[in-house]
């Protein structure tokens, strides 16, 4: 006899914060194949869905905590007598809150959410049990759509750079998504050598205890450098494409920052190597450091699994022949159903959908931001940054 079950889908995709008055549902399919001699009958069918979370504080603190085990009994089952080579499904169904915890996992913790279904039948001597279990992942959404796109303009003054203009933008932004970069230096001083630009995603992770509302801590900041640029290509006017770092290496950002447990953040940072003068070399290099906090949603928000697809008699993104769950040693391995999978191509392809005025040329576009970006500092509308 075999026991198994199945879900709509693996990924529940939670809003915190909406205020829509409609409550996820979870759709759990219990399917039980008798066999050839399965028992007679059944005595009990449970379903449960069940969180839970580990967090390991830089202090040495370890916890370990359920946050929530919510169970049902399918009573039509109960009791119910089964016939050889016959299938049975049932159906159970979870109303999820939006503020529920998302799926998470990182070097200081995870915190993971899982389907049991347990079913027990009249033995020789003693009652006999089939379990089955199936990994879900809660996926908290953005507030809004508008999230995905981004666009941030900045502007800093440097003894011998001048003015730094850096403009950064994305139509597709969340882990493993791309980013857009510009960097202009219109005057720097002549003797001014740029050694190294480097654009890195900070993420910053704070713990904080579920059973000591006092116990708080963050964790070292994680600098995760995604575009370098030096030697002799550290030019002073460019604009480049970087892909983000993976869901191997980085988390979503947290939407409940005031929860307990787990609290993920993040920020972009732009660094400018250089040396006041090239003759020299043994000087004591400067940085130029320009940051800012951005939201980096999940790679299991992709654009076309937000959208419906125009209509092909070809399915363009077919279901897989085999369960998510079947992938070989680790599920988590495989980046087929996310954003880090997909290529830089897909990704630049939706940002001209996405786009409703006709494509131009990079360059022009980059003077253009950066012009914008030039008035708004010699309106002083933005603060000037001086190096460290």
């Amino acid at each position: 006899m075999k026991l198994r079950l199945t879900t709509d889908a693996s990924d529940l995709f939670l809003r915190p914060g909406s205020e829509t008055n409609e409550i996820p549902l979870l759709t759990i399919h219990i399917h039980l194949d008798t066999g050839a001699h399965p028992p007679s009958k059944i005595d009990k069918l449970s379903i449960s869905v069940s969180s839970h979370e580990t967090m390991a504080f830089p202090s040495g603190r370890y916890e370990q905590t359920e946050l929530f085990n919510w169970k049902q009994e399918i009573g039509e089952a109960a009791r119910m007598t089964i016939q050889p080579n016959t299938m049975y499904t049932w159906q159970a169904i979870f109303r999820v809150s939006d503020e529920t915890a998302e799926y998470h996992r990182s070097m200081y913790g995870r915190r993971y959410q899982k389907a049991t279904v347990k079913l027990t039948a009249p033995g020789f001597l003693r009652p006999k049990t089939w379990t089955q279990v199936k990994n879900l992942f809660f996926v908290h959404h953005p507030l809004s759509d508008d999230a995905f796109t981004f666009s941030r303009s900045e502007t800093a003054i440097a003894e011998g750079l001048g003015v730094v203009l850096a403009k950064a933008s994305s139509a597709h932004l969340n882990v493993g998504g791309y980013l857009r970069v510009w960097l202009e230096m219109p005057n720097p001083a002549p003797e001014v050598e740029i050694q190294r630009f480097e654009v890195s995603l900070l993420q910053y992770v704070t713990l904080r205890s579920r059973t000591d509302l006092d116990a708080e801590e963050t964790c070292p900041v994680e600098r995760m450098p995604f575009l370098t640029v030096k030697g002799s290509d550290a030019t002073r006017t460019g604009h480049w494409i970087a892909r983000l770092p993976t869901d191997g290496n980085c988390r979503p950002s947290s939407r409940l920052l005031l929860a307990r447990g787990l609290i993920v953040t993040h920020a972009i940072e732009f660094s400018i190597t250089y040396s006041p003068s090239e003759e020299s070399s043994k000087s004591t290099p400067r940085y130029l450091r320009l940051r800012w906090p951005i939201e980096l949603p999940s790679c299991a928000l992709r654009y076309h699994s937000l959208r419906l697809p125009i209509y092909s008699k070809s399915d363009a993104a077919p279901v897989p022949e085999r369960d998510r769950d079947d992938f070989l040693d680790n599920e988590h391995v495989s980046t087929e159903h996310c954003v880090c999978g997909q290529p830089l191509e897909v990704l630049l392809a939706i940002e001209a959908e996405l786009s409703s005025a006709p494509q131009v040329d990079q360059d022009v576009t980059a003077s253009i931001v950066l012009d914008e970006a030039r008035h708004k500092f010699e309106s002083g509308t933005r603060t000037p940054k001086t190096p460290t």
